[in-house]
């Protein structure tokens, strides 16, 4: 993974926003957010922690959101979103970017 910015927050309930590349290429956003600005009841989840893909500008084009996940706790979303940063292509399981291999004009007029 390839840290390609640390933005500051759209709005207030957004606490942070990272854009990186993937390790197959591709570029992807995580947001960590708070969902209500009041205190929800205690069954709901106030804070979420979403990874979306996105275009090669960073903006919201393709409909991808590979991590969805809500915590009651915004010290548990910080630190999931933390976790991330460090473990993401692993956490996400991200292919490696595909080689292209030529072989040498030589080998292929041996007939291999």
């Amino acid at each position: 993974m390839k840290l390609v910015e640390e933005m500051k927050p759209d709005y207030d309930r957004q606490l942070r926003h990272t854009w990186v590349i993937g390790r197959d290429t591709n570029n992807y956003k995580i947001q960590t957010l708070q969902l209500y600005d009041f205190t929800p009841p205690p069954e709901f989840p106030n804070w979420e922690v979403s990874v979306e893909q996105t275009d090669e500008r960073g903006k919201r084009r393709v409909l991808v959101l590979p991590v969805l996940k809500r915590f009651f706790d915004k010290r548990l979303a910080l630190d999931f979103h933390q976790q991330l940063m460090e473990e993401f292509d692993d956490f996400l399981k991200l292919p490696e970017p595909k080689k292209d291999e030529h072989k040498p004009k030589a080998a292929e007029a041996a007939g291999h």
